[in-house]
């Protein structure tokens, strides 16, 4: 008798459109720290490439500059959040302003944009060091190395008499991990030099993909599940990757997906189900794993090096695709 190709119930959802490219040395920032889970609390920060003078005394004016050069990058404006300038005025304090005050809170950890832990929250932030040199600009790439506009004392509170909008304002030195990242000497208010800015604060969203359909049975009695992990993207090399567990072992099996939809119509004389609204497009022949008559069997695909791969399969961002897969049965 001719093989029953079954296909397994559960269907993946990849939206596209909610995710970009892991961020690369090629001057794209990482707004998802690695290592964070979905709902953790974080800030991200950055050192602008811009320059500016300090000769206001409204903290205002420092927040919108910072503001605008974070708006330059479609990343950042993606993000919704607000952004604050680590300044201080003779009026209003660096922590305040950046709601980094230790006494309001633990605060968040606080991460540069190439991913890199700046601080592990408030208190951590106004200890007198910083994890890394501060030097990370609006990119995620550009490294700015020397003097920025503080204002501020390592407490993070306004220096006396050098804050932001006085004759000789305290600056910061972004090349130090020491207390001179915010307290390195003074200059005149005229001189333009690039400013230091923190996010509010932010939540690593939940994965963009979801599971749905009924999982068919093999003849050993195996219902698989399918899972996945990574960020799918329409231009990464690699990075999301489909896995489905529970397989009746040693059958080969091959994930194929589509974007026109979803559906549950019965397929064949068995209890499968096509989930994904035709046409569709194949990844490839997958070589089964485990046990014969076992339910140890596995497959594992990165979706983002097959689109890379085969542009033609690239379903583009904006897209929103769903997944399936189909293995043999006995």
């Amino acid at each position: 008798m001719r093989p029953t190709l079954y296909r397994l119930s559960s269907i993946l959802v990849a939206t596209l459109a909610l995710m970009a490219a892991p961020a690369q040395s090629q001057g794209q920032p990482t707004t998802v720290p690695p290592g964070l889970s979905p709902g953790d609390s974080y800030r991200l920060a950055f050192v602008t490439s811009a320059v500016t003078d300090a000769t206001s005394t409204d903290i205002a004016t420092y927040n919108a500059f910072v503001t605008a050069v974070a708006g330059t990058v479609p990343e950042l404006v993606a993000l919704g959040t607000t952004w604050a300038a680590i300044g201080s005025t003779t009026t209003v304090h660096a922590h305040d302003n950046t709601s980094t005050n230790p006494a309001g809170g633990a605060g968040a950890p606080i991460y540069l944009l190439d991913g890199a832990l700046l601080a592990t929250g408030n208190s951590d932030l106004w200890d007198g060091t910083v994890g890394v040199f501060f030097d990370v600009d609006e990119t995620g790439a550009g490294s700015i190395l020397g003097f920025t506009r503080t204002g501020t004392s390592v407490a993070g509170t306004g220096f006396p008499a050098f804050q932001l909008g006085t004759q000789n304002p305290m600056l910061g030195n972004s090349n130090s991990g020491a207390a001179e990242w915010v307290q390195a000497g003074t200059t005149p208010n005229s001189t333009t030099l690039p400013m230091y800015a923190v996010s509010a604060t932010l939540s690593v969203p939940s994965p963009p993909f979801v599971a749905y359909c009924t999982a068919g049975s093999s003849a050993s009695g195996c219902t698989a599940s399918i899972s996945a992990t990574g960020t799918p993207s329409a231009t990464a090399p690699t990075g999301f990757t489909l896995d489905v567990t529970g397989v009746e072992g040693s059958k080969d099996g091959l994930y194929f997906f589509g974007t026109n939809g979803q559906q549950a119509n019965s397929w064949g004389n068995g209890t499968s189900y096509q989930c994904v609204v035709p046409p569709v497009k194949r990844a490839g022949l997958l070589l089964g794993t485990g046990t014969v008559g076992v339910c140890d069997g596995s497959f594992s695909q990165d979706l983002n090096a097959r689109w890379a791969a085969k542009p033609a399969q690239n379903p583009g961002a904006g897209a929103v695709v769903q997944a399936q897969l189909w293995y043999r049965d006995p």
